[in-house]
């Protein structure tokens, strides 16, 4: 492990399009894009991925998750990719399938497999753009200790609540520093209905 190092997921989907959900919100950041100001998303991929990739009609959370099309557009409509992204609200917010008619994909055999590029046509004739090799979490480009805490903590929240995802988050993020492992266990142990605030019936 410690020579060839670890690779993380930093979206809920397939690791094909990480690079470019990378490349969209960091353009989304730097130059404040908004939904409204873009008149095409240009995705340029190895041809290897595309294939399974290009799904411009994804409805439902598995195929949006393989889908070039949702993926982008839902990263520039929300600034992040979670697994909320991926819910049936999401998945039919106008906003976001207004933009999926938007992106256009290229086949790009300079890319190497996990790289892509994306560029941004503006309505004002402006373009921006952004390259990645790769995405996010690779050995060559690993996680900071905050981006490992933010994953976490998307991940845990959908059982614990956002608050004890991040107290249970940051108790591991110290697992090294720990004499025992008893209070990190009791953080990650999933809120009850009880505490929760809600009651459970029984028929």
């Amino acid at each position: 492990i410690l020579e060839s190092g670890l690779v993380f997921k930093q979206y809920p989907c397939c690791g094909g399009v990480h690079s470019l959900l990378d490349n969209m919100i960091g353009l989304r950041q730097k130059e404040a894009l908004k939904a409204n100001e873009v008149r095409e998303i240009e995705c340029r991929l190895h041809p290897s991925r595309i294939a399974y990739l290009d799904r411009p009609q994804a409805s439902e959370s598995l195929e949006a998750k393989f889908s070039i099309q949702y993926c982008v557009a839902a990263a520039l409509s929300h600034g992040k990719i979670g697994l909320r992204e991926f819910s049936e609200e999401s998945l039919v917010q106008p906003q976001t399938r207004a933009l999926m008619s938007k992106v256009r994909i290229s086949p790009a055999d300079d890319l190497p497999g996990f790289g892509s590029e994306v560029i941004v046509r503006k309505l004002d004739g402006k373009q921006v753009s952004s390259r990645l090799a790769e995405p996010r979490g690779s050995r060559n480009s690993p996680f900071t200790e905050d981006e490992m805490l933010r994953k976490f903590v998307d991940c845990a929240m959908e059982i614990m609540g956002a608050a004890q995802a991040e107290k249970a988050g940051a108790a591991l993020m110290r697992l090294d520093r720990e004499d025992s492992v008893e209070n990190i266990l009791k953080l990650l142990a999933p809120i009850s209905p009880q505490r929760s605030g809600v009651t459970e019936h029984r028929h």
